[in-house]
């Protein structure tokens, strides 16, 4: 067995690594337009079997060797990458340390690391080691988040656009959430927030149909990025945990805008976090469980258009089957879906208050044969 850590491997990975471990997945670099800041390749895990249509929105920060994907409004580390590439082009379900030690055999760095007996007393300890990711509730520095100054955000205004008006989003909501306005831009400020209630970074929403991009990390004037890994964040659960304790259950969407409308239907009983995407890592799992729930309700996009059918199908039911193996240890899994009544992307929380609380009351539990 080898003993391998996340920042050792993350911290000795060359450029040169990071480029060839991208190509091999499946992304074209783009050397000219790469800076000395950032690495710039395709977008590939953008529309997944039409590369010659991929267009370079999949920058590689070498400030923080973290990847934004611009055109899925994505962050994720070198690991989760793989991860996600590895389930949505091979069909194969890789673990966080199943990347681990793959990116690591691919960068010739194993053999710098001490093995271990597969004697039963040194065994890998999961919860033990994954202590040194996993957030303290003394903010201690074992986490990969930066804590900005929230002031940044007076810059913009307390306006609520019509579009999330009229998505049954409340005033009420959007205020508690700390949403913002960008007017000079035309784009909505999320500000998003760790568990402990503190300022890691914001994303915005595009409302300008001329431009191609649905989120992105936010970008002031000076360049500054207030970007962050999405992995380690739970959207709204600084607002929900507490719910969440008292339920002993959680509801699972992709985004924030998600959440909001659970806000807005479910008040001070909203149980519901936003994954910022249909990933759930084992950082984003563990975070839950210290909550002590005993169910949790998978909620993501109906990405398919007929059940039974096509890639799209074949492909959400992947995404499921791999949360259901990540949950069921740990407790009940159930989902919200009624299958070929859903309109394609479509969330649960789209289709209104009334549907919403049906798919929750008729919620089905999961489980793999």
């Amino acid at each position: 067995m080898i003993k391998l850590t996340f920042e050792d491997v993350k911290n000795q990975i060359t450029t040169e690594q990071v480029i060839d471990i991208v190509e091999e997945l499946g992304g074209i670099y783009d050397e000219a337009h790469s800076t000395s800041k950032y690495l710039l390749f395709s977008s590939f895990l953008y529309n997944i079997g039409d590369s010659e249509n991929h267009k370079f929105k999949l920058y590689y920060y070498l400030d923080n060797n973290t990847f934004h994907d611009y055109k899925l409004g994505m962050s994720a580390d070198i690991f989760e990458l793989v991860v996600m590439a590895k389930e949505e082009i091979e069909g194969i379900i890789f673990t966080s340390y199943d990347a681990l030690e793959w990116v690591a055999e691919k960068c010739g760095l194993i053999k710098r690391f001490n093995k271990v007996d597969d004697s039963p007393s040194q065994l890998y300890n999961f919860n033990k080691d994954l202590k040194q990711y996993l957030r303290k509730e003394n903010n201690d520095d074992n986490s990969d988040l930066t804590i900005y100054d929230e002031s940044i955000l007076n810059q913009y205004t307390n306006q609520y656009h019509q579009s999330w008006i009229d998505d049954n989003i409340s005033i009420e909501s959007m205020k508690k959430y700390n949403i913002k306005y960008d007017y000079f831009n035309n784009r909505i400020v999320i500000p998003c927030y760790n568990e402990n209630n503190q300022f890691v970074g914001a994303r915005c929403r595009n409302v300008n149909p001329e431009k191609d991009w649905k989120y992105m990390p936010l970008t002031l004037m000076n360049g500054k990025v207030y970007n962050f890994p999405t992995g380690k964040v739970l959207y709204g659960l600084n607002h929900t945990k507490e719910a969440i304790r008292r339920f002993q259950k959680a509801i699972l969407l992709e985004s924030e805008k998600g959440v909001l409308q659970a806000e807005t239907y479910l008040g001070k009983n909203n149980i519901a976090v936003g994954l910022f995407g249909s990933a759930l890592t084992d950082y984003k799992l563990h975070t839950l469980l210290k909550l002590g729930i005993n169910e949790i309700i998978i909620g993501i996009d109906y990405d398919y258009e007929k059940v039974g059918e096509g890639k799209d199908w074949e492909l959400y039911c992947k995404k499921i089957v791999k949360m259901i193996n990540m949950i069921k240890p740990y407790c009940r899994v159930t989902t919200m879906i009624e299958y070929d009544k859903h309109p394609l992307k479509s969330s649960p929380t789209d289709l209104g208050y009334d549907e919403f609380h049906k798919l929750y009351n008729t919620r089905k539990e999961l489980i793999l044969r």
